[in-house]
């Protein structure tokens, strides 16, 4: 299996780049924000399965 995490920027409030891929870093805004990140897990097999789901972080100062 493959594990892709991405931050979809057109459904959230939050524009700069939420996604590192070891560990959470701090985020700094002037006003709440929504960051909806994505994991796409795809699997080694015949047809090419993929599973996706999201989990929106609401960001504050």
């Amino acid at each position: 299996m493959t594990y892709n995490w991405w931050h979809y920027q057109e459904a959230g409030s939050y524009n700069g780049n939420a996604v590192k891929l070891k560990g959470f870093k701090t985020l700094k805004v002037c006003e709440p924000k929504t960051a909806h990140i994505i994991l796409e897990v795809t699997e080694n097999g015949r047809p090419i399965p993929k599973s996706y789901k999201k989990i929106i972080i609401k960001i504050i100062s």
